[in-house]
């Protein structure tokens, strides 16, 4: 083989070794890259609150015992509470839904389409309408950051969603619902959320010290995890969130507004109608 031909062939082989080498690298690559954040894929607004109305009417429907809690004490209240931080938020695009349900679990949940559920287990716990406001605005402002969409469309890929919405695989949507019902959100993700809570009571009049005395309940009822496995944990340890609410910087001219309200009164009428 004279040498000119052996030259040609050994470039062309190292030209193709170079190719597979960097089409590998960029397989790898990708698969480390969030594509839906990379390229701005996101689920319009039309389909999330479509998304939404799915779940919502799954969750009620679902059989497990929560039902929707009608008070009108309680109705009357959550209404002045949300309405104070509705109006505190300087502009959103969702028309925000609270919605009761009977259990006693400790606990609210948003999905997607500004829907957020509260149980009467959360509402008997805590101390004051300020509490409670401070976990709401802690759902907010996972709603207004998308925490819930955007861990959908990571987990399962925004292809996938549409197609639930316009009559696909409705196998998907048992995936959906697991990863909406669970409820668990990054460390970054809460962090958001928390500081989106803090502004906005600030801005509703409410001290945020609220959600710190949320939290130190919280530790005080031992419903929490040992503080010394924070760095293995998503979630924040309660100790980091009541550090951080305490340490929230209010503006000078804050003047905290009081809910008036008989939390007592409210909390004993929790299940009559």
């Amino acid at each position: 083989m004279n040498k000119s031909i052996f030259r040609d062939i050994l470039i062309l082989g190292t030209i193709g070794l170079l190719l597979l080498l960097g089409g590998y690298w960029a397989v790898i690559k990708l698969k480390q890259i969030d594509l839906s954040e990379t390229f701005n894929f996101e689920l319009s607004q039309e389909y999330e609150e479509k998304l939404g109305q799915m779940i919502e009417e799954s969750v009620l429907e679902s059989g497990n015992g929560s039902e929707i809690v009608r008070n009108q004490k309680l109705d009357s209240a959550l209404k002045i509470i949300t309405a104070r931080l509705e109006g505190s938020i300087d502009s959103s695009v969702y028309d925000y839904k609270f919605i009761v349900l009977e259990s006693n679990d400790i606990n609210a949940f948003n999905i997607p389409g500004g829907r957020i559920f509260i149980f009467t287990g959360l509402i008997d716990f805590t101390d004051s309408p300020e509490q409670l406001a401070a976990v709401l605005a802690h759902e907010m402002g996972h709603a207004e950051h998308k925490h819930v969409v955007k861990k959908l469309v990571k987990s399962l890929s925004l292809s996938a969603i549409v197609a639930v919405l316009t009559g696909g695989d409705p196998s998907v949507f048992t995936s959906i619902m697991q990863s909406v019902l669970g409820n668990v959100f990054d460390r970054e993700s809460e962090r958001e959320a928390d500081e989106f809570a803090c502004q906005l009571m600030e801005k509703a009049g409410i001290d945020p010290i609220a959600m710190a005395t949320f939290f130190h309940k919280l530790n005080e009822k031992e419903l929490s995890y040992d503080k010394n496995l924070e760095l293995l944990m998503t979630h924040p340890h309660n100790d980091s969130r009541i550090q951080f609410a305490k340490g929230y910087q209010l503006k000078k001219e804050f003047k905290p507004n009081a809910f008036d309200l008989d939390w007592t009164e409210i909390k004993n009428h929790l299940g009559n109608e």
